[in-house]
């Protein structure tokens, strides 16, 4: 096959490829980006369960302490980052209702110098 031919049969496999829209991204698949995810969903549960423990501390005048809804509410609230990339909106919803109810509750609200 010569380099011409070569050419040629490249320029027909990228023309039979389905290309994207403009606008579109190519998504990517498989199991890296579900070790993505769940990569995302742990750090962000860290950073939401860690902080309100440590706002739970000092808070002054004391606010009600974290007990098990709490956390099973701050984990609900770190899962909704499963929704960024299919539903943003309902993502935002979910989370602005899971706020609401941990503040409403009484649970630590802000960290100490934040008031």
């Amino acid at each position: 096959m010569t380099s011409t031919d070569r050419s040629v049969a490249a320029r027909a496999a990228a023309l039979a490829r389905p290309s994207l829209q403009p606008g579109q991204r190519a998504r990517r698949r498989g199991p890296l980006r579900a070790v993505g995810e769940v990569a995302a969903l742990i750090a962000i549960a860290a950073v939401v369960i860690g902080g309100s423990n440590g706002a739970a501390h000092d808070q002054v005048p004391p606010a009600r302490a974290l007990d098990a809804p709490a956390f099973v509410l701050l984990a609900l609230l770190a899962a909704t980052v499963l929704l960024r990339r299919r539903a943003p909106l309902v993502m935002l919803l979910a989370t602005s209702l899971l706020l609401g109810l941990f503040f409403a509750a009484g649970w630590a609200g802000w960290p100490a110098g934040c008031r």
